[in-house]
């Protein structure tokens, strides 16, 4: 049974999805390798609650995710086989990044996984300074990508073409997705354009087109674009089976973005 004095329920009114329960930290960890503040986050995100049923159900969470993507370190083996294997991973460990002064670039470090120079963005180097400080815990969304693993340890030099992305092995030539996204929705306000769809298949370009075109609209003010996703599906028939539910949820639309071939 939960008991709450006043001070602890005005601090869950006020701090709610901050507030932790001490407690529960020692019940979850029980032997496992796990960073204290590494639970508290997690326990502040699904726990910070005065319901019962909702607080054994906010633990389960806890426990799900630290046993699908907490790493321990003889682990590491095993992980890097199902990154490889499934293409993405999500996981929790500490990740640090140190600056190749001879390639001018950034490689992120990752403790338990044993993954070393692993590529990272600038943008996200920049954004969080403490990377280069001896590094932080993080929830980490990772890829792999055998062709660019190859490449590096080749040592070729490598021009890249057609994808602007912000990890490039040498140089690049090519374009951004997420500004193909943001013009296709500035020219369509632009020509007085009020309402508006999007139809995409499911790929990780076309999830930066949708992104940056959703984003423009509502930062001008406008309702976010209906969005109508035909998964891996590219063809005439998803393509008018798409019009057929734009015209059906929102009849009003008035510009149809096809962010995908």
């Amino acid at each position: 049974m939960i008991i709450l004095d006043e001070l602890d329920k005005k601090a869950l009114d006020h701090f709610r999805g901050f507030v932790v329960k001490k407690d529960l930290v020692g019940t979850i960890k029980g032997g496992a390798n796990v960073p204290a503040f590494v639970l508290e986050y997690l326990l502040a995100n699904t726990c910070s609650t005065e319901d019962e049923e909702k607080l054994k159900e906010g633990m389960e969470n806890v426990k799900t995710i630290l046993r699908n993507h907490y790493i321990n370190p003889e682990e590491s083996t095993l992980i890097q086989s199902k990154l490889r294997e499934k293409g993405r991973y999500k996981i929790i460990d500490k990740i640090a990044v140190e600056l190749d002064p001879h390639r001018d670039r950034y490689w992120a470090n990752i403790s338990n996984s044993n993954i070393k120079k692993a590529t990272i963005s600038d943008d996200l180097v920049k954004s969080h300074e403490k990377l280069l400080l001896g590094g932080i815990w993080a929830i980490i969304e990772m890829e792999y990508d055998p062709m660019i693993t190859g490449l590096l340890a080749s040592g070729i030099p490598v021009v890249e073409t057609w994808d602007l992305t912000p990890t490039p092995i040498d140089m690049l030539i090519g374009f951004s997705h997420s500004d193909i996204g943001r013009e296709v929705a500035q020219f369509l306000m632009q020509k007085g354009y009020r309402q508006f769809a999007i139809v995409r298949a499911e790929d990780e370009r076309a999830d930066r087109r949708t992104l940056a075109f959703q984003d423009a609209l509502t930062s001008r003010g406008f309702t976010a674009a209906l969005e109508i996703n035909v998964g891996a599906s590219r063809s005439l028939k998803s393509g008018r089976e798409a019009m057929a539910r734009i015209l059906k949820e929102r009849p009003q639309v008035e510009a149809v973005f096809c962010s995908s071939d």
